[in-house]
C-alpha cells in the first residue's frame, strides 16, 4: 500500500477571494464617480469577475457597498 501523502494546509477558495475582489473593484471605482452612478455590472467588469457570481456573494451593491464600510 501506497504512503498517503502528507496532508496540505487549506487553500483559500474562490468564494473567500470573491469579496475582498469586490471590494477592491468598489472602491477603485468610488474614485472615479459616486455610489450611485455605479452598476453591479461595472463592479463586476472591473473585479474581472462574472455578474452572476456577484449574486452569490450580494443581492445588491447596497450589501457590498455596507460590508466596505464595516470593513
Amino acid at each position: 500500500m501506497p504512503p498517503k501523502p502528507a496532508k496540505q494546509p487549506p487553500r483559500a477558495t474562490r468564494s473567500t477571494q470573491t469579496r475582498p475582489i469586490l471590494s477592491s473593484a468598489l472602491l477603485a471605482l468610488l474614485v472615479e464617480r459616486p455610489f450611485e452612478q455605479l452598476t453591479v455590472r461595472e463592479i463586476t467588469a472591473k473585479a474581472a469577475i462574472g455578474y452572476a457570481t456577484f449574486f452569490r456573494h450580494y443581492p445588491d451593491k447596497d450589501a457590498l457597498l455596507n460590508e466596505v464600510a464595516a470593513g
